[in-house]
């Protein structure tokens, strides 16, 4: 078994199944979709296939080096093959979301998906209008305790503050979980000792009104 003979092996069933769709007439948009799927999972049972026989080789064996490279080429290929329907499942999120808020341009970037927080407010039509666009680095996060309104979330810039109110508690720690994830781990830090200092801002307030 060599590497190069899988690798056209490979790229020759890929062929024949992409010329067969290519070939038939009248078939729907989902069923060349399905046939493309199928020559992609080909290429993970390759990867399972050789690892199963590289882990019933023995080592003294004359295929296991052979077997060795050609499970290293497929797994370099199912790894690309992994990155690349991850970067077209991230993209397909981008369009929608370009294509429900009206005001936003430029939003179809390489790499964008969690460097911007997109501030909007909806319409009649179920789209959305942007209000601005908050950048994630710099962004402070905090959950601050206040009897004006209920289940708090803060985001400070240097130059603004934005504050919401959820409906919720676990809605509102949602929010702050889904946004800290993507903040750098030095204001993450802070963000957690500004809501601690602000939980015993709140109990000291109240021991004090207590005592008076």
């Amino acid at each position: 078994m060599s590497s190069q003979f899988l690798q056209e092996n490979a790229v020759r069933n890929s062929v024949k199944g992409f010329t067969k769709v290519q070939q038939s007439s009248g078939d729907s948009p989902q069923s060349v979709k399905h046939q493309l799927l199928k020559v992609v999972q080909r290429v993970f049972q390759y990867r399972v296939l050789l690892t199963d026989y590289l882990n019933n080789l023995c080592p003294d064996s004359t295929e296991y080096e052979a077997t060795q490279a050609a499970l290293f080429i497929v797994s370099e290929i199912t790894d690309r093959a992994n990155d690349s329907m991850l970067q077209a499942e991230n993209l397909q999120k981008l369009v929608h979301i370009e294509h429900s808020v009206r005001g936003q341009s430029g939003l179809l970037q390489p790499g964008r998906m969690n460097d911007v927080l997109l501030y909007t407010y909806p319409q009649k039509d179920g789209k959305y209008r942007l209000k601005n666009t908050l950048a994630v680095s710099g962004m402070k996060v905090s959950r601050p305790v206040t009897e004006k309104a209920q289940n708090v979330l803060k985001i400070e810039y240097d130059e603004y503050c934005l504050t919401l109110s959820a409906s919720s508690c676990s809605e509102r720690d949602d929010w702050y979980s889904c946004i800290t994830r993507h903040i750098p781990d030095d204001y993450k830090a802070h963000n957690t000792s500004t809501f601690h200092s602000t939980v015993e801002y709140k109990r000291d307030m109240d021991m004090l009104e207590r005592v008076q």
